[in-house]
């Protein structure tokens, strides 16, 4: 086709060759450099596969919670029959990277083994990190006495 076009414009056939090769190679061009670039992928993806191998698989996600003001939360595992078995201070930390202190609050119910993970972000809000049934007390390691 480029041919019988290049005729009825009035270009020589030597130059519609050399027009159908430079257009071939102009062709390969996109393929190349994209094979290029997947090589270049492959070996930046077998890089990280490399790290990641070598540290934990730990990643953000977004989990729906029940969060409200913290007497809420507290009369609501109240009404199940936990009181606090566990408390802490600690540091959340936020995708951006800065921290925030928090309360930690694991109540349970020894009688029905029914137990609620809280954390106390701020004086208005709380969040329940977890519930379920069934908890066991493990024993702490007993300190070693210095000789």
């Amino acid at each position: 086709m480029l041919g019988t076009l290049g005729v009825a414009l009035g270009v020589s056939k030597a130059k519609v060759k050399i027009m159908k090769k430079l257009l071939t190679v102009l062709a390969m061009v996109p393929a190349l450099a994209f094979g290029g670039m997947l090589a270049f992928a492959d070996n930046q993806t077998d890089q990280s596969e490399k790290i990641e191998e070598e540290s934990p698989k730990v990643y953000w996600t977004r989990k729906p919670i029940q969060c409200g003001p913290p007497d809420g939360l507290i009369e609501l595992v109240k009404g199940y029959g936990e009181t606090p078995l566990l408390t802490g201070n600690g540091l959340a930390t936020m995708p951006s990277g800065s921290t925030k202190n928090v309360q930690i609050i694991f109540a349970v119910n020894p009688e029905t083994g029914s137990w609620t993970l809280i954390e106390i972000n701020d004086p208005e809000q709380a969040c329940v990190l977890g519930s379920g049934e069934g908890y066991q007390i493990n024993k702490l390691p007993s300190k070693k006495q210095e000789t």
